[in-house]
């Protein structure tokens, strides 16, 4: 006689492929999409503020996205205001640059000395 109770152990799962596909694209998403770029991204994009993309050109994402917070929190629409209004050394702290002195500060400042000039 044939066994047809219902089995107690359910068959195994196999995802389908379409299901397969959608956690490797959600993967490689995340491999992509590093926490600086994300955060540029939330934060806005430079050009919103005249000046800064030049201001910060060739410095670290990090920079250019603590460059951008920076502005935006002093309600900042041009960069030329950081220059006039001596406020060099605050913009210049709020970026916790790696080294203080150092080549990404001394560009910055000579760019913003140059805009006074």
């Amino acid at each position: 006689m044939l066994d047809t109770a219902p089995s107690a152990v359910p068959p195994a799962y196999e995802p389908s492929a379409a299901v397969l596909n959608e956690v490797a694209a959600e993967k490689s998403m995340q491999l992509t999409t590093t926490p600086a770029t994300a955060a540029t991204e939330s934060a806005g994009d430079l050009d919103e503020i005249t000046g800064l993309v030049a201001l910060v050109d060739c410095m670290p994402n990090k920079v250019q996205h603590a460059a951008l917070i920076f502005c935006q929190e002093q309600d900042l629409s041009d960069v030329t205001m950081i220059a006039f209004s001596d406020s060099v050394d605050d913009f210049i702290s709020a970026l916790r640059l790696k080294k203080a002195g150092g080549v990404n500060e001394k560009a910055l400042r000579r760019r913003l000395q140059q805009m006074r000039a």
